[in-house]
């Protein structure tokens, strides 16, 4: 027997009280609504909630303004490690401060001293555009570019949970 398919707002209007309604709004669907709302403001609360429920987590960055993740994997030469760290912490400390910068984190391999990764979350593209321009990157990025034992890869990630930046 197949089940019957029914559209998130039938789910809504016909299984769940009002009460149940409104927490579930507020808990899931009003993070995501209030992004979506600013690209596609003529939707009604329903409809947010079938397009919500029915977009694959491929197809919603298209409709929204993700934010981003950037991991930049970066192998120093042995005897450059210490000068790269004291250079890396002034880059992270600045990082932070920037608008649009949801994390920096600065990890180091911990069964090797050599690999570092930057872990660099910023709520849109333009943002981590902007974080390449700025006086303290480019700074970091002359001042350790000699450290390298090959060159650092970065690797770009769209967040999808959690979806409300406050979350981080």
């Amino acid at each position: 027997m197949n089940p019957v398919k029914v559209k998130a707002s039938q789910i809504f209007n016909n299984i769940l009280s009002q009460r149940a309604r409104v927490a579930i709004w507020d808990l899931y669907f009003r993070p995501l609504s209030e992004t979506i709302q600013k690209k596609r403001p003529m939707l009604t609360q329903f409809e947010l909630c079938n397009l919500i429920l029915h977009t694959d987590h491929l197809t919603l960055p298209k409709i929204i303004k993700v934010m981003i993740v950037t991991c930049v994997h970066i192998h120093v030469k042995p005897d450059a490690v210490d000068g790269f760290i004291i250079a890396t912490i002034a880059n992270h400390r600045e990082s932070t401060r920037e608008p649009g910068n949801l994390r920096f984190d600065f990890i180091q391999q911990s069964d090797d001293a050599c690999r570092f990764m930057l872990y660099e979350a910023y709520e849109s593209e333009e943002a981590a555009a902007t974080h390449k321009m700025t006086v303290h990157y480019r700074l970091w990025r002359d001042a350790v570019k000699d450290f390298m034992a090959e060159p650092r890869q970065g690797i770009k990630y769209n967040i999808l949970e959690p979806y409300d930046k406050t979350k981080w």
